[in-house]
Parts: C-alpha cells; sequence; structure tokens
C-alpha cells in the first residue's frame, strides 16, 4: 500500500510506500489462493472493504473487511460475505468482482458478477446493502 497527500499533484515523487506486503492475504478456506477486486467505501469514519476470495469460478465469494485506516483490516467474519449460489443458479460458479457504491443518501449498493458456466458467461448483479451496528448486512427487501 502507498499513500500520498490530498494535496499533492500524485507524481510518483509524492507517493510514500506504507507496507512491504498485502494488507489482506488469503487465509480462510474458501479464500483459497487469492484476494482480488477490493470495493471500499466508507461509513461511519470507517472504511469497509469488499473483496473476492479465492480465483474466477473456483468458486470466487465476497468477504468484507473493516478499517480505521485503511492500512490494517479485519475480516467481519469467517464466512463469505456473498457466498457464490447453490448449483444450477446463475451464480453456481462465482459471486465475485464487487463494487460498492453509495449513494449520497446513503443507499448502498453492492454490485458483482456471477457465472454458472466456468465463466464461458457472466451476469451482473446488485444487492442493497443495510447498515445495523456498524456492520453491513444484505437487505432481503
Amino acid at each position: 500500500m502507498a499513500s500520498s497527500s490530498i494535496t499533492s499533484d500524485f507524481s510518483k515523487s509524492t507517493w510514500k510506500q506504507e507496507c512491504d506486503d498485502s494488507i489482506l492475504q488469503p487465509e480462510l478456506p474458501w479464500e483459497m489462493d487469492c484476494i482480488e477486486a477490493p470495493a471500499v467505501c466508507m461509513h461511519n469514519k470507517k472504511l469497509y472493504m469488499f473483496y473476492g476470495g479465492a480465483y474466477n469460478c473456483s468458486p470466487q465469494q465476497i468477504g468484507c473487511a473493516i478499517s480505521k485506516d485503511g492500512l490494517h483490516w479485519k475480516r467481519i467474519s469467517e464466512k463469505p460475505f456473498l457466498p457464490n449460489g447453490n448449483p444450477r443458479n446463475w451464480n453456481a460458479d462465482e459471486s465475485g468482482h464487487p463494487y460498492v457504491f453509495m449513494d449520497n443518501d446513503g443507499h448502498t449498493c453492492l454490485f458483482y458478477q456471477g457465472s454458472n458456466d466456468k465463466g464461458r458467461t457472466w451476469y451482473l448483479s446488485k444487492v442493497d446493502i443495510i447498515w445495523k451496528d456498524e456492520l453491513p448486512y444484505i437487505s432481503k427487501i
């Protein structure tokens, strides 16, 4: 991870290397060998990272971690935040590559891709996120 002052011109010389290793490494069985495609948002002065765990269609599933500084992250659960679907579902092989969007009114959506044929075709979808006790949840409404 590297950082630069918000008032800088973001040229190469303004960046500072903050650490020498990944800020989040695969540790849980469902994350397998890869964490990728991070999407970060801020809620109540904390950062939330939605990420793809495992390589495409391994299956890839979405996890979530929280941070106060963007450098030190803690997973909110040992289970996927958004798992892949059941066999024959549109996302049986993957729910991955998240993108989080927060509207000006606080409405939060998590967009993601899915596949059920090992990546020959892809589908895009979204779920609404609600916030309760400082944690994100998928809205069932």
